[in-house]
């Protein structure tokens, strides 16, 4: 069957269908709103109307979400502490006078807790006056560690010797610890920060991770970590790297120089390279490791400081739009604090 197209569409007809499709589409992108005085023929395209929409609000929305997220799961970690611990809950500074505190902080936390200590493996029953006992879990300040096998440590203002075997030491700062983060003693705080938490800032890295232009595939942000880190050590790196391998301490060299946020972020990255490579781990099993290692020094809000100040590195792996170059790191960073 054929048709009469100049009998059924005139320039009137046209023009109608022009008017009742423009309104149409209005309608779904604005709602019931009045129809600009314009010719739908100069209109902007619909395809462009309909993507411009759709791909600046996903933008925006993910971005509260992605704050929101996280901000949860770390009140939910302050909470575990708080009711563990009796840690009171800390208001978040964002003045700028925060972030210079930050780095005082920072410095003063190696020197003020020179004292190593450990958590007892095992109950140790006291025979002699000069023996300590302990009970499991108990926190123990060494005192000394000149003999190989036996330390002497004070717990409760008590001091003697004890097996050092039956010890495990803390950290190599000496840092405030508490069983409420020991996830060998407190299985709630690893479902906290290695299921949750870990997670959360992961959608921060994620948003918008440029993906690789040939052959598709994934691209996973411990890339982007492994290249920031190398980069933020590159200018002095030789010494930088003997510094690290000649240090017994995790984060103080021998003459008790403390290393910079940069230079630990570059030993613990390397250090969960070596350590995960040996097993094949995953680039997320790392990530989430790196995370871990992070709030244990109390750092992983400078270290995140320092990945989103290495702006080449950055631009290569972000878009304009994400979060890792937007303004909005501080406000993530003083969470992080």
């Amino acid at each position: 069957m054929g048709f009469d197209m100049s009998a059924s569409l005139t320039s009137t007809a046209l023009e109608a269908h022009r008017q009742v499709h423009y309104a149409a589409v209005r309608e779904l992108l604005n709602g019931n709103q009045h129809l600009p005085s314009q010719d739908f023929a100069v209109a902007p395209s619909i395809s462009s109307q309909l993507t411009s929409r759709r791909s600046k609000k996903p933008k925006n929305v993910t971005q509260q979400e992605i704050v929101t997220n996280l901000r949860d799961h770390i009140r939910n970690i302050v909470q575990h502490f708080k009711t563990n611990c009796g840690i009171p809950e800390r208001p978040v500074d964002y003045s700028n006078e925060s972030h210079l505190q930050d780095y005082i902080t920072y410095s003063q936390s190696f020197r003020n807790h020179r004292r190593r200590r450990a958590r007892a493996l095992v109950d140790f029953e006291r025979h002699e006056p000069d023996e300590l006992g302990f009970n499991r879990n108990d926190i123990i300040t060494i005192m000394s560690q000149k003999d190989e096998h036996c330390w002497v440590g004070e717990l409760n203002n008590v001091r003697g010797w004890f097996p050092a075997k039956f010890v495990e030491l803390l950290d190599e700062r000496s840092k405030l610890y508490s069983a409420a983060g020991d996830d060998s003693v407190n299985e709630a705080i690893a479902h906290l920060v290695r299921g949750g938490f870990c997670s959360a800032l992961r959608g921060v890295f994620d948003h918008g991770l440029r993906k690789p232009k040939l052959f598709g595939g994934v691209v996973h942000p411990w890339c982007f970590v492994e290249e920031a880190s190398r980069a933020e050590v590159s200018e002095d790196f030789q010494s930088v790297f003997s510094r690290l391998v000649l240090s017994k301490t995790f984060c103080l060299e021998k003459d008790g120089k403390v290393l910079t946020p940069e230079e630990m972020l570059y030993r613990s990255m390397e250090a969960v390279n070596l350590s995960h490579g040996s097993v094949s781990a995953p680039m997320d099993v790392k990530f989430r490791s790196l995370i871990c290692a992070g709030l244990n020094e109390q750092a992983l809000h400078l270290w995140f400081e320092t990945l989103c100040m290495s702006r080449s590195v950055v631009e290569r792996w972000y878009e304009p739009w994400s979060y890792i170059r937007s303004p909005g790191w501080v406000q993530i960073k003083c969470e992080l604090r």
